[in-house]
């Protein structure tokens, strides 16, 4: 267990895994879940916390960039200051914990909601599994297409960088 923590970097743990143990606890607390064993708990909080930072990325980090004059920038300019400039990667992943952050919150809010109203509407404890793993699904589906276009276009940039850097060479 020590040896996994070792490897752990900053942005697993900021991005993953304390979001992802706060929604764990305050799931042991607001809805009396209960898991016990520490690993368990670490395994949990992680996919929890992958989970919240992949709905971020795919719903809510396109929410609060409506809130900023900021739109974003083409890829390619991102990896061209990145390799000017080392901190904007430390800063792009503290953007990301404030968005997974504020996914966690939604989320919470969301479920407290959800709450109120199951009683009322019924729904046995498969469909919920069921509606979940659906939604587990589409969100990681979605996560897979888009890191796909995100590899895609690093190659894109290398292959162009390499392009040009031959031409200079000649």
């Amino acid at each position: 267990m020590e040896k996994i923590l070792e490897k752990l970097d900053n942005y697993n743990l900021f991005t993953n895994i304390i979001p992802g143990y706060l929604m764990l606890l305050f799931n042991v607390y607001y809805f009396k879940l209960e898991i016990s064993n520490i690993i368990e708990q670490v395994i949990v909080a992680y996919f929890i916390g992958q989970t919240l930072n992949k709905l971020g990325s795919i719903f809510v980090g396109k929410i609060l960039l409506k809130f900023t004059k900021e739109e974003g920038l083409p890829y390619d300019q991102y990896i061209s200051a990145c390799d000017k400039d080392k901190k904007i990667n430390l800063l792009l992943q503290e953007r990301n914990t404030y968005r997974t952050f504020c996914t966690l919150f939604i989320v919470c809010i969301i479920e407290l909601v959800f709450s109120k109203i199951y009683d009322k509407i019924n729904l046995s404890n498969s469909a919920i599994t069921f509606i979940s793993l659906v939604i587990c699904l589409i969100i990681y589906a979605v996560s897979y297409c888009k890191y796909n276009q995100y590899i895609a276009d690093r190659i894109r940039i290398s292959n162009k960088k390499e392009k040009s850097n031959s031409k200079k060479v000649k």
